[in-house]
């Protein structure tokens, strides 16, 4: 999304699904999806895959 008129399309019921699945493995993600999320040299590659994992397993959960 590069503006405003793409970005109000968004399903934010979807995001706000998406953040609580997230949530509930452990990984704060931002909490309106119109904002950014960073990682850091201070995530390792473990956290990597633990937010990889929560993401995939989070994209499947029941609605």
């Amino acid at each position: 999304m590069t503006d405003w008129p793409s970005a109000a399309g968004a399903d934010r019921a979807r995001y706000g699904r998406f953040f609580h699945e997230m949530l509930a493995r452990g990984i704060a993600l931002a909490p309106s999806q119109f904002q950014a999320n960073f990682i850091s040299p201070a995530h390792t590659p473990e956290d990597m895959a633990q937010t990889v994992a929560a993401i995939a397993e989070s994209l499947v959960a029941p609605v």
